[in-house]
């Protein structure tokens, strides 16, 4: 759980600092950050529904275990 509290913490702030690069449309106007960040976290949290059920923490067990036993391949 601090994990998950640490990335939604980290998220808008990562959303700030590239809002600056996200395209410009005249005709519908830009997405403001707000917005953005309303559709990044719905799309995370379907993401891991879907394709990680044990959220950040399966995501860690992965990469833990990865590097225990990263000379071997087994």
């Amino acid at each position: 759980s601090i994990m998950g509290a640490v990335f939604v913490t980290m998220l808008p702030r990562l959303i700030d600092f590239a809002a600056e690069y996200l395209p410009y449309d005249p005709a519908t106007g830009p997405l403001n950050t707000g917005q953005l960040e309303a559709i990044l976290f719905g799309l995370l949290i379907v993401f891991f529904l879907i394709f990680e059920p044990l959220g950040l923490y399966g995501v860690w067990i992965r990469v833990r275990n990865y590097w225990k036993a990263w000379p071997f391949s087994y």
